[in-house]
């Protein structure tokens, strides 16, 4: 096979998202993001720091502590996505 052919064929390869290596092919690794998907980030951060500023402290260290399988996380992510729903009902 010449260069020509085999520099060919590898564009060819690469347009169609065939990667040369073993790896698969994975689509863009930080997919450009829309507006909406950013307000809905902000707005669930908003309450997140609301939710978290009104708790008391001994829960704020739970949560702090990045205890995930706490029964307090995952009551406060819990409250966190209720609020973030009813304001968007709302």
């Amino acid at each position: 096979m010449s260069k020509e052919e085999h520099s060919k064929k590898r564009r060819n390869r690469r347009q169609k998202g065939v990667s040369s290596s073993k790896e698969p092919y994975v689509e863009a690794a930080n997919p450009p993001k829309s507006r909406g998907t950013s307000d809905l980030a902000n707005k669930y951060k908003f309450i997140y720091a609301k939710t978290y500023k009104d708790l008391p402290l001994w829960k704020k260290q739970v949560i702090d502590n990045k205890e995930y399988d706490d029964r307090i996380y995952k009551e406060f992510i819990k409250e966190v996505i209720r609020e973030a729903e009813q304001s968007k009902t709302e």
